[in-house]
């Protein structure tokens, strides 16, 4: 497995929270990683949070979580924080396997499985164990386990954002397709103190729906029409104009497919599909684009105006992260911890290529 320190870099671009903040509804964001059968992980603060004491997150039903040996390499992490003048710090790190001495000091105690994420700027370097442990009560109705994060208390530094990519063989999706909801209970800082203020506590949840592909076929569609028209002859001294029957050839590509995995009617207005194609797997070019109905598919004519014998045909897909609102979120801890945000991620997809005789 390969992470790299650029691509988890790439997973925060978070407001830095105001040193004065008195509210506190951070978002949580989780998506599927760049390496093949990973997860990012990413809390979203915004300029009214403030700051934040501790992160729980609760691992959904049919995920698995992995013991990795102490200084194995099971991720990437990056960050954001403020620094006492005020300007924003970005952080780069890894994620390793970790002994339960990581946990000394911390706001949970070493369990069977710790990991630590590390992050630094410059000289600045910022120690974060992440603690794997089970679940009980309610919790064992919607989660596997949890990952409890202790943050830095308020210093020179003000940590205000995390993001951490896991590879599977730290977390594992389920084999099964479907819709995992993930939650996380996140405790702030008492206002300008070190102190947690546990009655502050809120939930924000995530939805990630696995997998969510696009595909794309084609299909030759020839049409034939006939025409007459007006064909002008010399014939030795006299000029002869007469009526023939043609047939005119004129070739499409009926192009169809699916978004799986995601309503894209909810997820953004307009076109969402763009259609690419060429004579050649590479480039191509846009040709055009295409609106999904409700539940993914797709249709759409392109005319094949070429010689080529073959053409390659893509589709391709952005969506948007969905802030969903509070109004979306169902309290998974009672009501005295208020679920404040819910999301969807960000996706872009993209098909297999798809080669067209064309018949010529």
């Amino acid at each position: 497995m390969t992470l790299g320190v650029a691509t988890a870099a790439a997973l925060v671009l978070l407001v830095p929270a105001s040193p004065a903040a008195a509210a506190f509804a951070p978002k949580l964001v989780v998506t599927p990683a760049s390496a093949p059968g990973g997860t990012a992980v990413e809390l979203r603060a915004t300029a009214d949070d403030d700051l934040i004491a501790r992160t729980a997150l609760y691992v959904p039903l049919g995920w698995k979580t992995g013991t990795p040996a102490p200084g194995q390499l099971i991720g990437s992490a990056a960050g954001t924080a403020l620094a006492a003048d005020g300007s924003t710090v970005l952080l780069a790190g890894r994620v390793t396997g970790a002994t339960a001495d990581a946990t000394s000091g911390a706001c949970v105690p070493g369990g069977s499985t710790v990991w630590l994420l590390q992050v630094s700027a410059g000289a600045t370097q910022l120690s974060i164990p992440l603690v794997v442990g089970s679940v009980s009560g309610d919790a064992t109705g919607f989660a596997t386990a949890t990952i409890t994060a202790c943050w830095p208390a308020p210093g020179s530094l003000r940590l205000t954002g995390l993001a951490f990519e896991l590879g599977s063989n730290a977390l594992a999706p389920p084999p099964a397709p479907g819709a995992s909801r993930w939650r996380a209970l996140i405790t702030p800082f008492a206002p300008g103190s070190a102190t947690e203020s546990t009655a502050a506590s809120v939930e924000a949840q995530s939805t990630l729906q696995l997998p969510t592909t696009l595909t794309l076929a084609a299909r030759l569609v020839v049409r034939r029409t006939p025409t007459t028209v007006k064909v002008t002859r010399t014939i030795g001294s006299k000029t002869v104009t007469a009526s023939e029957r043609r047939v005119i050839v004129t070739r499409f590509a009926d192009l169809s497919g699916q978004l799986l995995g995601r309503d894209p009617a909810a997820a953004t207005a307009g076109p969402v599909i763009e259609l690419l194609g060429g004579t050649k797997p590479t480039p191509l070019t846009s040709l055009a684009r295409a609106t999904p109905a409700t539940g993914g598919s797709y249709t759409l004519r392109i005319q094949l105006d070429t010689a080529a014998k073959t053409v390659t045909f893509a589709a391709r897909a952005a969506l948007p992260l969905r802030d969903l609102g509070a109004g979306s979120c169902t309290p998974s801890f009672g009501t005295a911890v208020p679920c404040v945000s819910a999301t969807t991620p960000a996706l872009t997809l993209a098909s297999a290529l798809v080669a067209l005789a064309t018949g010529r």
